[in-house]
């Protein structure tokens, strides 16, 4: 339970970073369509750019899966409600968010032959937000790109 709960655990930061790696994940997961359309594979779950959007699909995700995990992980550790509070906030943030024009362009196909994995630069520049919210003691050291 532990270990699926940390795979999104980023609900548990400020509604602003994480949109910031929801948005992230889902131009990974469209690059991956990407590659299945173009070796006639078929879309995998939520990796369509034309058929899902990313905002709209937060709050059943939410709803289904972050919250009742992490209610669990409460009960286990109780010291983390705090987590779960900031959990139920985003998802209510979620149901309302409006997607932004700079959020759109994760609709976009880019030309993916010359594109360096779509993440790093990105990835490297949100770890660097020191965004910890809830676990504000933890120091995070990265020492390669």
């Amino acid at each position: 339970m532990m270990l699926h709960s940390s795979d999104f655990s980023t609900y548990t930061r400020k509604f602003e970073t994480l949109h910031d790696w929801t948005y992230l994940l889902f131009e990974e997961f469209f690059h991956q369509g990407d590659i299945e359309n173009d070796n006639d594979k078929g879309f995998s779950f939520l990796c369509d750019r034309a058929t899902t959007n990313v905002a709209k699909s937060q709050p059943g995700f939410a709803s289904f899966v972050v919250v009742p995990t992490w209610s669990i992980v409460t009960t286990i550790l109780p010291g983390v409600d705090e987590a779960l509070d900031r959990i139920k906030e985003n998802l209510e943030r979620w149901k309302t968010y409006e997607e932004t024009e700079e959020d759109k362009k994760v609709y976009v196909r880019e030309n993916l032959e010359h594109k360096v994995n779509p993440c790093d630069v990105r990835v490297i520049s949100l770890l660097n937000q020191k965004d910890h919210s809830y676990f504000t003691d933890t120091k995070l050291q990265y020492s390669e790109v």
